[in-house]
């Protein structure tokens, strides 16, 4: 019985040792692992602004290249180079004069 007690003593104390040693939860707000990193949100942003660009611009002369520049900026984008995305996604947007 003394064992027994001994045991589930040992087992408490063990237990609270471990919860005390785990990490806290990082504060409210903190980009956590999975968080969308800023420069991919940009990214979307600047090819749904592209879309409503090009629609409204469907006659534009300059709409092929703007097209082409876009599919680069989509091309760099999903491949993790996000600066290169972004100045793509720009200057498509500037071509159609937006």
């Amino acid at each position: 019985m003394r064992f027994a007690i001994l045991t589930a003593a040992a087992l408490s104390l063990g237990a609270t040792a471990y919860a005390a040693s785990t990490p806290a939860a990082p504060p409210a707000g903190w980009p956590g692992v999975n968080a969308t990193p800023v420069a991919a949100k940009t990214c979307a942003g600047l090819a749904a602004r592209y879309d409503t660009v090009a629609k409204a611009h469907a006659t534009s002369p300059d709409l092929a290249k703007a097209n082409a520049a876009a599919a680069d900026g989509k091309t760099a984008c999903d491949a993790g180079k996000t600066a290169d995305g972004i100045a793509d996604y720009e200057t498509a947007i500037k071509l159609l004069g937006a």
